[in-house]
């Protein structure tokens, strides 16, 4: 079971739900919401997966991968492996 850290829910909720939950999948619907040291305060807790964002149609893969070069995750989310690899 994972919960959904985005825009549109805060790290309130995904942090009320630890250790009931192993997974938070961050979204990134129109950007990457990595304000407030939130990644660092859910690795705490969870595992983090990113929702790669050429799922929502946005060719942000480099952008992203350069944010998370500070902010590891564990997993990606993605229809295009190769860029992520690379």
């Amino acid at each position: 079971i994972a919960v959904r850290y985005s825009e549109l829910e805060s790290i309130e909720t995904c942090l009320a739900l630890k250790g009931k939950v192993e997974w938070v999948f961050i979204d990134n619907l129109t950007r990457l919401p990595i304000e407030n040291n939130a990644f660092q305060r859910l690795r705490k807790h969870f595992k983090l997966c990113i929702v790669s964002p050429e799922l929502l149609k946005r060719n942000e893969i480099e952008k992203t991968k350069k944010i998370l070069q500070d902010n590891p995750v564990d997993a990606v989310l993605t229809d295009d492996i190769q860029a992520w690899q690379e």
